[in-house]
């Protein structure tokens, strides 16, 4: 058994660009057990894991902002081909589109984003420390609802002011489809134009409209999502990895079922 832990952390030391020979050397002289070094890098995989998906998350984020400015620049991208007649470019190639759709990369920055957050309470809960695991999500669920409004907020306030003042007159010229259909027009007068503001920042997370700011439509299923992920984790703190597994593989299909997020609203 420790002759297999042993072999184990040289090929883990491999992976993680270390030197198996300085690992098990540290090891011996240490005086650290097969047993412990084991947990020692189960631990730093966890680590290392984290910090992958993050980056993974962050070039996710990216490319959503890339396929904005494409639909706004180079709208024709978005096509299969400049025509019937002629061959499709290089980004409108098939997988490699997915660069500037933007839509497969919503899509990978939701389910990474739950898969991250999901990390430190499983670990906790899989070290048998259930209570931390509850105080994590816990925390989790207020500061994760904080970092979603506030900013939405302050972007929908900063828009609204540009739109009032007539600061989205000049996209109404621009050749961009998406760029004339996203910017708003001026509220009839200064009561209306409060009245708007307000509007917008209650259907932002009532159905995924936002007159000032039309790409926070994914905000209300983001926030949505991630409470479904925290109190999924809230229900299986206590739970045996395996279960957990069937539990959110049962929650997945039901949700299949019943047509959950088949009704988004896009811009």
């Amino acid at each position: 058994m420790y002759r297999f832990l042993d072999l184990y952390i040289e090929l883990m030391a491999l992976v993680l660009s270390r030197s198996p020979k300085t690992c098990l050397h540290r090891k011996h002289q240490r005086g650290t057990s097969s047993g412990q070094m084991y947990a020692i890098l189960c631990s730093s995989i966890w680590h290392y894991a984290d910090l992958f998906l993050q980056g993974l998350r962050g070039l996710a984020s990216v490319l959503v902002v890339t396929a904005h400015i494409c639909r706004s620049l180079v709208p024709h991208l978005l096509s299969p081909a400049m025509s019937d007649k002629l061959p499709p470019t290089l980004f409108q190639l098939p997988f490699i589109r997915c660069l500037v759709m933007g839509r497969a990369s919503v899509a990978a920055f939701a389910l990474l984003a739950g898969y991250v957050n999901s990390l430190k309470p499983i670990k906790l809960s899989r070290a048998g420390n259930a209570d931390a695991a509850l105080s994590s999500v816990a925390k989790s669920s207020f500061r994760r609802t904080g970092r979603f409004m506030i900013p939405a907020i302050i972007a929908t306030f900063c828009s609204w002011l540009v739109c009032q003042f007539g600061g989205y007159n000049i996209a109404y010229a621009a050749d961009s489809g998406w760029i004339r259909d996203t910017s708003p027009a001026a509220s009839d007068s200064f009561a209306l134009a409060f009245y708007d503001l307000f509007k917008s920042l209650g259907t932002t997370w009532l159905d995924g409209f936002n007159a000032y700011d039309r790409i926070q439509w994914t905000l209300t299923y983001l926030l949505k999502g991630s409470m479904m992920t925290y109190l999924t984790l809230f229900a299986t703190v206590y739970v045996k990895p395996k279960w957990r597994m069937f539990i959110v593989a049962g929650l997945y299909y039901f949700k299949w079922k019943v047509g959950d997020g088949t009704h988004m609203r896009t811009p």
